[in-house]
């Protein structure tokens, strides 16, 4: 029998009115998705490792599917000369009351210039203009750099299955954090 996986850690940004600005450093771009992107977005997720292998497909599924839907035209780019190398993305529910940040991935090559930081703030801007009041997101447990983002942005770990509290147990000290963020379930 194979092991049952656990679900993904959530996190909640329960206030995005006070958003610091986008602050890149010099030779880096933020911009929107554009028609004909598709490649790029896919080379960017393919390029992290750690977000499955994407396709042409998977990616026009994941931008007409009903569940967790992308929106096209809500993906972010942070680029260097032009090219992508970061992005992260507005993931519609109709039966959510939060936009859901999603899909962020940022190239190895560029690591270490905050620029996932920037491209998940570009993102959560344009969550709150689209009348966003909170945002949510999901991740791995082993995925510390990201996480370690997320609450430094603003979000919190939200427990919505058994097996939450004890990962985020040993998950904040290991980003420099303490379970004092560790918010209560959500209905």
């Amino acid at each position: 029998m194979g092991e049952e996986r656990l679900p993904q850690l959530n996190l909640m940004h329960r206030d995005l009115s006070c958003l610091p600005d986008v602050r890149l450093p010099d030779g880096y771009c933020v911009r929107r998705f554009q028609p004909g992107d598709e490649q790029a977005w896919v080379d960017v997720l393919n390029s992290t490792g750690s977000l499955g292998q994407w396709t042409l497909e998977v990616a026009r599924e994941r931008m007409s599917g009903d569940k967790g839907r992308v929106v096209a035209d809500s993906i972010h780019f942070v680029t260097y000369r032009g090219m992508p190398v970061a992005t992260a993305c507005l993931q519609h529910h109709a039966d959510r009351e939060e936009g859901e940040l999603g899909w962020v991935g940022l190239s190895l090559a560029h690591q270490g210039k905050g620029l996932g930081f920037q491209v998940c703030l570009a993102t959560l801007h344009h969550i709150r203009s689209l009348g966003y009041t909170a945002a949510i997101l999901s991740t791995d447990d082993q995925r510390f750099a990201a996480i370690k983002t997320y609450l430094k942005l603003g979000f919190r770990p939200v427990i919505t299955h058994e097996s939450h509290l004890e990962r985020w147990r040993a998950i904040l000290p290991r980003v420099g954090y303490n379970e004092e963020l560790i918010d209560c379930p959500r209905a």
